[in-house]
């Protein structure tokens, strides 16, 4: 089915969740016709009856309550003449104290009891008024609600006459047929879009009127409760008014969308039709022309698939087959079924059976149409479609997921969840429908094929064996989200999921709560994947949790995990199933009315983990869920106004708005911040500590409510600790001038360290630019603490110019001094670069970043720079050097500023550390140091300063050129303005015929070149070729491979004999003492870079030989091989000759000393040979 899809009118840049889908579940629900519809229903239906009973009661309480007040009021004066009786005041009793108590006792119970009377009595109109509104449409869904009833079964009964015809039946009766039911069935369909439609205007008239009804009591009464409940009633009116003020914008919200919801269902109702129409082939209603071939004859590649089928199955009062409706699905590997309950009011399950485990067969002994047989090892069930479609989709679909099984390398979990059986999750919604098939198909305890016994949950001794603790904390808490759909069973399913683990597959859980799959599951924006941060791996099986002694629960609770968030993590829990990620618990929730944009507001519920922000929104039956790493959350901003809190979530790519009607938006705010700044911390603080934070925060403020004194939030969350955390009263300096000079001095409108991570950050790549080599790749490398408190790296760079490898520039960075979001110093050193034209000139770069806090979230940058001549001798020569190096810092300066500029645009005006962090990184670092800083290392620019000058030179030359050109144009230009038009036309079109001359001429002589050409080539191509080849044998090389050559010597030179004492070719066995041998430095890096090529000399030789090596043993087996062939040829002659020529009797007279028989005699001794030869290559 068709979803209805809402986009917000930003762009696809502005953030995840700006762009959201909608899910019309209700209508997805109610066009298929889902056992959760029916059951929603039929339990709907019972609320409604429950709904106008109880104010037909509170009607008769209302009318009959001034007659109760009266009554209290004289039992009361009756009280209060009696307290303080004429007699008393005859002496006995004390006049002054005791009988002045009694009198100021009743005058006070009198006061009291007046006030009381009057804030308790209640106008009969407004119940009356409330009626009015209610009745009309109660009447109006009674009408549809039969109507629907009437369609419904209509439907069912022409379902069933059109599915148990026979197959001898003709087909174009069988067409007619399904005529009349499509016909039914779309009266049905739009019967129960009616009513649905109907149920959301009735729910929401509910809401409005009975909120109407709740502020009319209170305002009447205000006076009264004011002047006896002053502390308590403010705060119960805040409430009172804030939800009057909820259900103001509710019916706003709805107003808004329902344009929407018409257009929702007028779609859903269009692509509803159209999937069940059916077909006008009558052979699609032959039986007889289906077969295994014409079976797999569909383009399906779906591995799941959901939709209803009969089941044959029988009764324990009739030997009959009997059929009944169930909803099978194929989905993860297992196929199941979904079922209504025998009082048509909740959903139940059947047994889950791996795919594995079915053989699925067409049913051709069925005497109905569109059967198939699926068959387990102790179960047979027969099951029918619909459509001959319908049959060939399902059989597909089981043969695409047996293949995706089989098929996929790492599926050893999905292969072992294929290939077992499951019983029902919880028991109570275990199938109870008593015919043979459900029996067979239902079990409660299953014993795998490994032998482990799978059994259903027991929800209610689970629920007795906590009832205190389920009737303080959770059964009344459940269900405070408004879900999807609702059962008879939805509270105890929600509660179940505490015990039950989820899981992708539909049960009836899913079934009670979202329908006949969990929707939102299908289209959950998932923007995290790779992003999601540790898992909390603190085991909770040791610390008994708070409220683990009470539940026994599926689930471990934290240490003092608070009670009051069990309910909620429940409910989590059964809205998102599998996507909670494993280690995660519900640390905050709160409802909301979400503005994704300014036309649009839904209604929500947020929930909060430690690693992930999910949000549930469900609105006039479109529902959604959204899931985000709490990463992508950078600042939260709360402003408390009259009627309601604006919450401002500020993400990494916008910001969200919501309004909180009931929840304190200033805590909520402090709590998400809170656990926002959590993440950014170096080593995030696990469950338990993050529970200890939220509830000393949660104390905070309350204790700051009831002191109004410190209402004022002044709590400070503490981001990234600082590396080297100063004193305050520390002088930062930030003049560096005797050291470098200045080249640059900007202010950027964001904290210090936004700055410093936008700069340093293990993503970011801003202090790049200061390579002015092209760096070939960017270098991510952690920081080391040194013995000074510093952070410092060292790394190196590969560089190169034009394409040409330059080699590495060795780099070192230093946070030299830092106080935490006022002050960083940054030092940055490069390695030595050389240049030697005439004279060589020989320096280092340095620069200096420093980032200084000024007024308000502002930051000051300053730049320094400065070059080092190693050789002091050298200065006046390197003087061209420092005014290029100059002129680069000042290049430098001006790309850092631009740089900077463009991260604070991106880092916006909003959480901007938090964002910062985000976007460029945290600072990693490594306990071990690995300084890779070379003192040697030398960049030799010589090559790349030549380029750069004549490159300038080049770049002159032109711009004079092109600027001759423009001058000689312009100059035309002018001249040909002072002409006559008619004079341009002719000279224009006289040169036109030259060049058309010249051109024709050239493409004449062209075509004469080409046709030349091709005759030439086509000669080549049909020419016999000539093969030229090398070959190169094993006894060819024998001479180059024995020989060898000796060094140029002389015998009696004392020098060579020195030499040879020495030298590592011909001592190569012995160590090398350099610095003994050589007397420079020069030499003797020479002789170890000799040496390093005579050892890759002898490496390269050893691998030729093993490969000649090679190359002789496969020679050799060719001669081998060539030896057998020829061999064996020759034993074949001789068998063929002594079997044919040698036993023929003419030739047995012949005389051994005659010719012949000499000839015969060697012919025979050869073929012995032969023989030999061959049976001992054959013992070989």
């Amino acid at each position: 089915m068709s979803d209805k899809k809402k986009e917000s009118g930003r762009s696809s840049k502005t953030g995840d969740l700006q762009q959201f889908k909608l899910i019309s579940v209700t209508f997805k629900e109610t066009a298929l016709d889902s056992p959760s519809f029916r059951a929603s229903a039929n339990h709907l239906d019972n609320q409604v009856d429950n709904i106008e009973k109880w104010l037909d009661a509170l009607n008769v309480s209302v009318k009959r309550f001034p007659k109760f007040i009266k009554d209290i009021q004289t039992f009361t004066n009756a009280f209060l003449e009696h307290l303080v009786p004429a007699f008393l005041q005859d002496g006995l009793v004390d006049q002054e104290y005791t009988v002045e108590a009694l009198k100021s006792s009743a005058t006070e119970l009198k006061r009291f009891w007046e006030a009381t009377v009057r804030a308790h009595t209640v106008n009969p109109y407004i119940i009356d008024e409330a009626n009015a509104t209610i009745s009309p449409a109660i009447k109006r869904y009674r009408e549809l609600r039969a109507k629907f009833e009437s369609s419904q079964a209509k439907y069912d009964k022409y379902l069933s006459v059109y599915l148990s015809s026979s197959k001898t039946k003709d087909p174009k009766m069988i067409m007619e047929d399904a005529t009349q039911l499509f016909k039914v069935r779309k009266e049905y369909l739009h019967d129960s879009l009616e009513m649905v439609l109907h149920h959301f205007h009735l729910g929401n008239l509910l809401d409005r009127m009975l909120v109407k009804l709740v502020v009319s009591i209170w305002k009447r009464k205000k006076a009264s409760y004011e002047e006896s409940f002053a502390d308590s009633f403010v705060k119960q009116w805040k409430k009172i008014n804030r939800i009057k003020n909820w259900s103001d914008s509710h019916t706003v919200m709805t107003e808004k969308l329902r344009e929407d919801l018409r257009l929702a269902r007028a779609q859903v109702e269009q692509s509803t039709i159209q999937s069940f129409t059916p077909s006008t082939n009558v052979d699609d209603y032959r039986v007889a022309q289906i077969n295994s071939r014409s079976l797999m004859d569909i383009d399906e590649t779906s591995i799941e698939k959901h939709g209803y089928l009969f089941m044959k199955t029988y009764t324990a009062r009739s030997t009959r087959p009997v059929w009944v409706r169930r909803w099978a699905f194929i989905k993860s590997g297992v196929f199941g079924s979904l079922m209504l309950s025998p009082s048509k009011t909740f959903v139940q399950e059947s047994d889950k059976i791996g795919i594995l485990l079915c053989k699925v067969t067409y049913a051709f002994n069925e005497d109905r149409r569109y059967c198939f047989e699926l068959k387990t090892v102790d179960t047979t069930v027969i099951f029918q479609t619909e459509t001959l479609w319908e049959l060939k989709s399902w059989l597909k679909v089981f043969e695409n997921e047996k293949t995706r099984i089989l098929n996929e390398n790492d599926t050893d979990d999905q292969f072992n969840v294929a290939s077992g059986r499951y019983p029902p999750l919880v028991e109570e919604f275990a199938c109870t429908v008593n015919t043979s098939a459900d029996r067979l198909l239902t079990n409660t305890t299953i014993v795998g094929n490994s032998g482990q016994i799978i059994t259903s949950s027991d929800l209610s001794s689970y629920i007795n064996r906590n009832e205190k603790y389920f009737q303080e904390y959770v059964y009344y808490q459940i269900p405070q989200i408004r879900p999807p759909f609702v059962t008879e069973t939805t509270k105890s399913s929600i509660i179940a999921y505490s015990l039950a683990a989820a899981t992708s597959i539909p049960t009836a859980l899913t079934a009670n709560v979202w329908g006949s799959v969990n929707w939102g599951l299908y289209y959950l924006h998932d923007t995290l994947s790779s992003k999601i941060g540790d898992i909390d791996q603190t085991d909770y099986t040791e610390g008994i949790p708070s409220n683990a002694e009470h539940t026994e629960s599926g689930i471990i609770y934290p240490k003092d995990y608070p009670d009051e968030l069990v309910s909620l993590d429940i409910q989590m829990r059964a809205l998102f199933e599998s996507a909670v990620e494993p280690g995660e618990f519900c640390l905050l929730s709160f409802r909301c009315i979400w503005s994704p944009n300014t036309k649009q507001e839904l209604s929500g519920r947020l929930f909060a983990t430690r690693n992930h922000v999910y949000f549930f929104i469900h609105t006039l039956g479109f529902v959604s869920l959204f899931k985000a790493i709490m990463c992508k959350l950078v600042s939260v901003e709360c402003t408390e106004q009259a009627n309601y809190d604006v919450l401002k979530m500020y993400t990494i790519n916008g910001v969200i708005k919501m309004k909180l009607f009931l929840d304190d938006g200033n805590l909520v705010k402090q709590k998400l911040m809170y656990l926002i700044s959590n993440k950014a911390k170096k080593n995030p603080e696990q469950n338990e500590a993050l529970i200890r934070g939220l509830l000393n925060i949660e104390r905070n403020v309350q204790n700051s409510q009831n002191n109004p004194i410190n209402e004022r939030d002044d709590t400070q969350y503490p981001l990234i600790p600082s590396f080297k955390l100063s004193d305050k009263q520390t002088k930062l300096r930030l003049d560096f001038s005797d050291e470098s000079t200045l080249y640059s001095e900007h202010v950027y409108n964001t904290p210090p360290r936004a700055l410093f991570h936008a700069l340093l950050g293990d993503n970011s790549n801003t202090l790049h630019i200061l390579h002015f080599l092209t760096p070939q790749h960017y270098i991510r490398k952690p920081w080391f603490k040194t013995q000074e408190g510093s952070l410092r790296r060292d790394y190196a760079v590969p560089v190169s110019f034009k394409g040409y490898n330059m080699g590495n520039v060795f780099i070192k960075q230093n946070i030299v001094d830092s106080v935490e979001d006022e002050y960083y110093n940054i030092v940055y050193d490069m390695c030595t670069f050389s240049f030697k034209f005439i004279f060589e000139c020989t320096f280092t770069l340095q620069y200096r970043i420093v980032i200084a806090n000024v007024s308000g979230k502002r930051s000051k940058v300053f730049f320094y720079a400065k070059v080092n001549i190693l050789k002091p001798l050298t200065s006046t020569i390197c003087m061209p050097i420092e005014i290029l190096c100059n002129r680069l810092f000042y290049y430098q300066a001006k790309c850092l500023d631009i740089r900077l500029t463009e991260s604070v645009k991106e880092i916006g005006m909003h959480g901007m550390v938090m964002k910062a962090i985000y976007l460029f990184g945290k600072l990693s670092e490594t306990k071990i140091e690995r300084p890779e800083m070379n003192p040697n290392a030398c960049v030799k620019i010589n090559t790349l300063t030549i380029r750069v000058i004549l490159f300038k030179s080049a770049f002159y030359v032109v711009s004079f050129i092109l600027a001759g050109m423009n001058l000689a144009g312009k100059a035309v230009y002018n001249f040909l303005k002072s002409v006559r038009m008619n004079y341009v036309l002719i000279l224009l079109l006289g040169l036109s015929v030259i060049v058309n001359l010249l051109l024709v001429g050239r493409s004449t002589k062209n075509y004469w070149i080409v046709k030349r050409v091709e005759r030439l080539s086509r000669q080549h191509i049909l020419a016999k070729p000539l093969m030229l080849s090398r070959a190169l044998y094993l006894k060819d090389i024998e001479e180059y491979v024995s020989s060898s050559r000796e060094l140029p010597s002389n015998s009696s030179s004392k020098c060579f004999a020195s030499f040879k004492n020495t030298s590592f070719i011909m001592n190569y066995n012995q160590n090398m003492f350099w610095e003994d041998e050589y007397i420079d430095e020069k030499s003797r890096e020479i002789a170890k870079n000799l040496r390093k090529s005579y050892m890759e000399i002898g490496i390269s030789r050893h691998e030729l030989l093993v490969k000649l090596r090679m190359l002789k043993d496969a020679e050799q087996e060719l001669g081998m091989a060539e030896w057998k062939n020829w061999l064996m040829s020759e034993h074949q002659k001789c068998d063929y000759l002594t079997s044919n020529v040698i036993s023929n009797p003419n030739l047995t007279d012949v005389s051994p000393h005659d010719s012949l028989g000499t000839g015969i005699q060697n012919l025979l001794d050869y073929c012995v040979s032969c023989s030999s030869e061959l049976a001992s290559y054959n013992l070989l």
